[in-house]
C-alpha cells in the first residue's frame, strides 16, 4: 500500500535524473523536469529552435531566453514542499508511520508502533498536547 509520502515522492521525481526535482521547469506539454536536466537535454538547442521530449513527443519552441525561459512548475514545487513536510512528520524507524506521540523519557517523536515496542512504559503524550 502506497503512503502519502511515497506518492508525493513519485510525483516529485524527475524522469531524467530520477531524483527529487531541483528548480522544476514545465514544458508546454506540462511535463516537469529539473532545470539542470533540461539544460543538458537541450544543450545544443538555441532560442527559437524546435525541440521535443521523448515521453510525449510533443514539439515546442525553445523560449527566447533559452531553457531558463521555461515556466517554473509551481505545482511540482508545492509537491516538493508537501513531501518535505510528510517526511518530517514520519517516524524515523518506521517511514510508513506518522509520528503522533512525544516520548518525554527519550526526548523524541514516536509512532504508535514505537510506543508499543520500545517506549511501552515511558512517559509519552500526544504531540498536539505539547503546546
Amino acid at each position: 500500500m502506497a503512503t502519502a509520502s511515497s506518492i508525493t515522492t513519485d510525483l516529485s521525481t524527475c524522469l531524467i535524473c530520477q531524483s527529487l526535482f531541483y528548480n522544476p521547469k514545465s514544458l508546454p506539454c506540462l511535463h516537469a523536469f529539473c532545470f539542470r536536466c533540461l539544460q543538458v537535454l537541450f544543450r545544443d538547442k538555441l532560442p527559437g529552435d524546435t525541440a521535443s521530449y521523448a515521453v510525449c513527443r510533443k514539439e515546442f519552441q525553445i523560449p527566447s531566453h533559452g531553457v531558463n525561459g521555461l515556466q517554473h512548475h509551481f505545482i511540482i514545487q508545492q509537491l516538493l514542499e508537501l513531501n518535505k513536510h510528510l517526511q518530517e512528520s514520519s517516524c524515523d524507524k518506521h517511514k510508513d508511520k506518522e509520528v503522533e506521540l512525544y516520548c518525554h523519557d527519550c526526548n523524541e517523536n514516536i509512532c504508535l508502533k514505537c510506543l508499543s515496542v520500545k517506549h511501552r512504559n515511558h512517559n509519552s503524550v500526544e504531540i498536539p498536547e505539547l503546546s
